[in-house]
């Protein structure tokens, strides 16, 4: 299992949350997705931490190749291309 960090700038924020429902769920879940957290920075609500749990790097990197994930993203309101961090956890601990 790998986790990805992406951010990413959204022109509007109600425009990303009803495309990152509707038209990006279908498409996350066809490539690999196993669960997704959004979110923002107090400073910036535009200024976006999107937080998934993906099968493997490799299937990740298949959905953002995908035109219709493209497309998607551009529906979106994505101001600029992701930048994309793969982690793999090493520890994990109850609070």
């Amino acid at each position: 299992m790998t986790t990805v960090i992406v951010s990413v700038t959204v022109e509007d924020l109600d425009r990303f949350e009803q495309t990152f429902r509707t038209r990006g769920y279908p498409l996350r879940r066809r490539h690999g997705s196993t669960s997704a957290v959004v979110l923002h920075d107090l400073a910036d609500p535009l200024a976006l931490t999107l937080v998934f749990r993906w099968s493997s790097r490799e299937a990740f990197e298949g959905f953002l190749a995908d035109p219709e994930v493209q497309a998607s993203m551009k529906a979106s309101g994505a101001v600029a291309p992701p930048q994309v961090r793969y982690l793999e956890e090493v520890l994990s601990l109850d609070a």
